[in-house]
């Protein structure tokens, strides 16, 4: 197998590991699992696909919620809408600017009423 085909396979166990942490409710240990998928394929020549950053990302950025880490998971939700308007997907564009409301709501930037 090639360093290329067993980083990639590391990137989808480790995603596959986040996603049981938080299954869970451990959105700690998912958060760490969620960064090294992404280091990983930051160091890997051959990067990784938008679709696998964006749902890295997306994950990532639902524990930094639940944890109430609101500046953590702009972060992603900003990186996320890069991606979805690169790829021309308006249907993950509303659902990331829905995300970033919700955020803005919790974290007392957005006035509601």
């Amino acid at each position: 197998m090639t360093q290329e085909a067993l980083s990639s396979s590391r990137i989808v166990e480790l995603q596959s590991e986040a996603e049981k942490a938080r299954a869970a409710l451990d959105p700690a240990g998912a958060i760490e699992l969620y960064t090294r998928a992404l280091e990983l394929a930051a160091a890997s020549p051959e990067g990784l696909a938008g679709e696998q950053e964006f749902a890295l990302r997306s994950g990532r950025a639902a524990c930094y919620h639940e944890m109430a880490n609101y500046a953590a998971e702009d972060e992603d939700l900003a990186v996320m809408l890069r991606i979805a308007r690169e790829k021309g997907d308006l249907h993950r564009q509303v659902d990331v600017l829905n995300r970033r409301v919700l955020l803005l709501e919790n974290s007392g930037e957005l006035e509601t009423g």
